[in-house]
């Protein structure tokens, strides 16, 4: 009887051990970056050497209808695995683009934004709310090139997404 005490004790200390020193190594750990849906003002902003475009706030413009050119048909996204859309834009269609997602699932996702080499972060989007993130071109740069949004969560749960993005011409 004490040979079983001694074991299990053994075992529950070696899972306890795992799941402490899990998230250390876990290939799915993400920086992220918490935010208040209903506050805008204070999202993050990656700065590289010389940034083509930058994220602003965006409850600060209007939203034109519809988007010129539409750059993200509203996809739907199911399941657990993880959503990649790309498109590729120029400044002729205009100097800012909104990337919506909207989460109906019932578990929080972690959306995330990038332009060529410039890379705008996560986001924690909780279950049931929508969140639109909006780039324009800096004086230096443009918001033409390479875009890509991906959501994921950290926990393979099943994800309920809807998906769009647009460029649109900001005014001044």
């Amino acid at each position: 009887m004490k040979k079983l005490v001694i074991i299990a004790s053994t075992a529950a200390a070696a899972v306890l051990l795992i799941l402490l020193l899990y998230p250390q190594f876990s290939s799915r750990s993400h920086t992220v970056v918490s935010i208040d849906k209903n506050d805008p003002v204070h999202l993050p902003q990656t700065v590289s050497a010389s940034p083509a475009a930058t994220e602003i706030p965006s409850l600060h413009h209007d939203v034109p209808t519809p988007y010129q050119p539409v750059l993200i048909e509203e996809s739907s996204h199911f399941g657990t695995g993880s959503y990649t859309g790309t498109f590729t834009c120029t400044t002729q269609n205009g100097n800012a683009i909104d990337v919506t997602v909207t989460n109906k699932g019932t578990s929080p996702v972690l959306f995330k934004v990038s332009q060529n080499d410039n890379d705008f972060g996560y986001i924690k989007l909780a279950s049931k709310a929508k969140l639109t993130r909006t780039f324009h071109s800096t004086p230096a740069g443009d918001i033409g090139g390479n875009w890509r949004v991906y959501v994921t969560n950290d926990t393979g749960a099943y994800m309920n997404l809807q998906i769009t993005a647009g460029q649109f011409k900001e005014r001044s």
